[in-house]
């Protein structure tokens, strides 16, 4: 079994990645825009609530992940 510290230290050498801004750019858009025709309503912000999406301190993870210093950071 991974310890904790490894998990992050390989989630920030995935963070660090090539291209990985990017990546991070389509989870805020994904997890955080609701789209609506005419008015917003509570069902649609409710139908936004899965266990796919990634909430705000798990972004803030990956983007501090992509700006840690040291590759060996936790």
């Amino acid at each position: 079994m991974r310890t904790e510290e490894k998990c992050f230290r390989e989630l920030i050498e995935l963070c660090r990645s090539p291209g990985f801004a990017h990546a991070i750019a389509m989870f805020c858009f994904r997890d955080n825009w609701i789209g609506f025709k005419d008015r917003m309503t509570g069902q649609l912000i409710a139908d936004k609530k899965t266990p796919q999406r990634l909430v705000r301190t798990e972004i803030a993870s990956l983007i501090g992940g992509l700006l840690a210093r040291d590759r060996g950071a936790v």
